[in-house]
Formats: structure tokens, C-alpha cells, sequence
């Protein structure tokens, strides 16, 4: 039988048919209010800083601002690696100078090695040389120490990044998934625009009907129109597909050869 999905791009869920089933991956939850950044708590924080006075004034704010997190603070390069190494934090905060290392060269190694890090830079003296400098390098963006008022929707804008980044990623497995069950199912698929013209057919359909993949594409389905029904027959059909309803019933379609076949079509 037939799939046909005319409505173009796959708003619904993935319809699988016979004995076919697949999940999707998971959920992404959505937060009620769609401008508020879903955002983990409490954060794992890697903190490259060289002043305990400066440290704690920044934990303070975060705290304050309703942003929960964990510190570990580091000073050096081998220990801001050593620290990236063993994982399992969600945002760096990185001082732009330091005696034995720089925000700079911490935004390069975190570029390199986890790209999708998001790294802030917190620094007491930051021209707009050096913080065109630092954004250009990778920095997601920077926080001058005498405004920390812009620290918390600093965090909670790269929060945010990172999860519509994860949430992309989501989405583009799903639709790989979903392309890989449309491919292998054993049911003739058909996907066409809202004018009917078909963008896509599985090997399925190519198998059933004879047609080449190149042969449809670009065509519309009367492609393998019988001449069996009538018009009311497609006027029927139009109505239910119209109203965005499913139609479901039997096809009388030709193949290249010129033989028919009957099969049960969901449209």
C-alpha cells in the first residue's frame, strides 16, 4: 500500500503502519514561559581567577541574582585543563589576566577541545580592543567586574545558547531517525508539497510501482493514476485531505508497465 503525506514537511509525529514502530528520541521540555531560559541548577562552574576577594564577590552575585551554583576555582593552565578533563561543567568564568595564565589562551584551549562551552569573560580592566579580542576568539561574551549587574543575564543568555544548541541537536537526530524509517519502511512511501508535487519517495515505492526515484520527483502522484475511479471517488478524497483530516481507502494504481494493483493507501 501507499503513504502519502501531502502536506509537505512533517509537522505531526512520524506515522508508522503494519508492524513498524520506532521512537523519535527524547522530549525536550519546554519552559511555561517561552522567554525565561531553561537552565540547569545548580550550575558546575569552572572559575579561572587569582583573587579569593573577586571570586567570592562573583559567587555572591550569582547567588543574589537566583542563579545556584558550584565554584571550583583554578589559577593556572595545567589546572584549568586538569579541571576541563574531568568534566562536568556547565560555564566558565575566566579572568582576562592572570600572573601565570590569561583568559585569552583559556578561551583558545576551551574552543579546541569543547567547543560548546560556554566561556565568560570577568575582568576589572577589559578596553574594547581587548573584548573585541576575546569575543572574536570564542569568547561567548564578556563582564566588566564593576558591572557585575550584567553577570546573571550573562549567564542565563549562554545558558540559554547552550540548550537551544542541545535542543538543535535533538531535533536534527530526529529527523535523521526519522529519514532512516521512511527509507527502510516496507510500505510505498510519498511525500509531496501542499500542491502535490512529490519531494521524496522511499525504495518502496520504486520497488512497487517501477518508477525510478528521478522519474517522480517533480511529478505528482496522477504519475500512477489508473483511470479505475471516478471523480467523486477524488473529490471525496480532496474534501477529507482539505479539511486536514487522514484518508484512508484502496488505490487502483498503475505501475510503469502498465499493470494495476490495489492497495490500501493512507493519504
Amino acid at each position: 500500500g501507499f503513504h502519502w503525506n501531502c502536506r509537505g514537511l512533517l509537522r505531526r509525529p512520524l506515522e508508522f503502519f503494519g508492524s513498524h514502530r520506532a521512537t523519535a528520541g527524547k522530549a525536550i521540555k519546554v519552559p511555561a514561559n517561552k522567554n525565561e531560559p531553561v537552565m540547569k541548577s545548580p550550575l558546575q562552574i569552572l572559575h579561572l581567577e587569582d583573587d579569593l576577594n573577586d571570586a567570592a564577590l562573583v559567587a555572591s552575585t550569582l547567588k543574589s541574582g537566583g542563579v545556584p551554583c558550584t565554584a571550583t576555582r583554578v589559577q593556572t593552565r595545567g589546572d584549568f585543563v586538569a579541571a576541563r578533563e574531568r568534566g562536568g561543567d556547565d560555564l566558565i568564568l575566566s579572568d582576562y589576566s592572570l600572573p601565570a595564565f590569561d583568559g585569552l589562551a583559556a578561551v583558545e584551549i576551551t574552543r579546541a577541545r569543547w567547543p560548546d562551552l560556554p566561556v565568560i569573560i570577568v575582568s576589572g580592566s577589559l578596553g574594547e580592543e581587548r573584548a573585541i579580542d576575546a569575543l572574536k576568539g570564542g569568547a561567548t561574551d564578556y563582564v566588566l567586574k564593576e558591572r557585575l549587574t550584567r553577570l546573571v543575564p550573562a549567564v542565563r543568555r549562554a545558558m540559554k545558547e547552550v540548550e537551544a544548541r542541545a535542543a538543535h541537536h535533538v531535533l536534527e537526530q530526529e529527523t535523521i531517525l526519522q529519514a532512516m524509517a521512511l527509507k527502510a519502511a516496507a510500505n510505498a512511501i510519498v511525500i509531496t508539497n501542499p500542491r502535490g508535487i512529490i519531494l521524496w519517495v522511499n525504495p518502496a515505492f520504486t520497488a512497487l510501482t517501477g518508477y525510478s526515484e528521478p522519474e517522480v520527483i517533480g511529478r505528482t502522484p496522477r504519475l500512477v493514476k489508473s483511470g479505475v475511479h471516478d471523480p467523486a471517488f477524488y473529490e471525496a478524497l480532496w474534501r477529507t485531505i482539505l479539511a486536514g483530516e487522514t484518508w484512508r481507502g484502496e488505490f487502483t494504481n498503475r505501475r510503469k508497465d502498465g499493470s494495476t494493483y490495489v492497495g490500501e493507501s493512507i493519504i
